[in-house]
């Protein structure tokens, strides 16, 4: 609170020990503390109540003084905040909790609309009439690729590569090898094992050699 250009002596004897309006042992007291810098001298120094810090900090026209009027406005506020007796705490508390009790209770009943909403979905859903067409069946062929595309994706191997691995395991198990059959421009290599009747076998081989694991449940 004291101004850098003004010693903490001078400070104190002007604002503490001649000052008219406090009382020594009242307001403050002397602090005799050996200093470790000066050769253990003694060094006089003041302890202030809190009252009469916050009188000296009003007054004093210093940055130093803002900032500690600052903090004890601070620290009013917070004090202000705490309850001023037993009684008050359990009411504060109290009213914590029925405001605590308010808000699960809004939860609870929002948890209920949804397991409503829920209940009643699934009813409309079991009341829907079955389907009188058959579902169509999907193609070996697009089942072929389907598996095809699948592992490539998971395991970041080429489609050539896997189409060239599914070729060879169909050599080596049925002895059918895709460069012995012509075959026409534009027809692919699954179109021709397709049309010459191979191609449950090469099903065969896809669904064991591009067998996903299964995740665990």
């Amino acid at each position: 609170m004291y101004e850098v250009c003004t010693t903490l002596a001078h400070w104190s004897k002007k604002n503490i020990v001649n000052n008219q309006f406090d009382q020594e042992n009242v307001d403050w007291i002397i602090l005799d503390i050996m200093s470790s810098s000066n050769n253990g001298s003694m060094t006089t120094d003041y302890e202030l109540t809190f009252d009469f810090a916050e009188r000296l900090s009003m007054v004093a026209q210093t940055d130093k003084g803002e900032e500690i009027r600052r903090w004890f406005q601070s620290l009013k506020k917070k004090v202000e905040a705490l309850p001023a007796s037993q009684d008050d705490l359990i009411l504060m508390l109290a009213q914590r909790n029925v405001e605590t009790a308010k808000r699960l209770s809004v939860i609870e009943e929002r948890l209920d609309r949804f397991e409503q909403i829920q209940q009643t979905a699934a009813t409309e859903l079991l009341a829907l009439p079955a389907p009188t067409e058959p579902m169509a069946e999907i193609p070996t062929e697009s089942q072929i690729i389907r598996l095809v595309n699948s592992y490539s994706q998971a395991k970041s191997v080429a489609q050539p590569e896997v189409w060239r691995k599914l070729y060879t395991e169909l050599l080596y198990r049925y002895r059918i090898s895709v460069n012995a059959y012509k075959r026409p421009p534009g027809e692919s290599k699954i179109q021709m094992l397709k049309r010459v009747g191979h191609l449950d076998k090469l099903y065969v081989v896809a669904t064991n050699v591009l067998q996903m694991p299964q995740a665990n449940a």
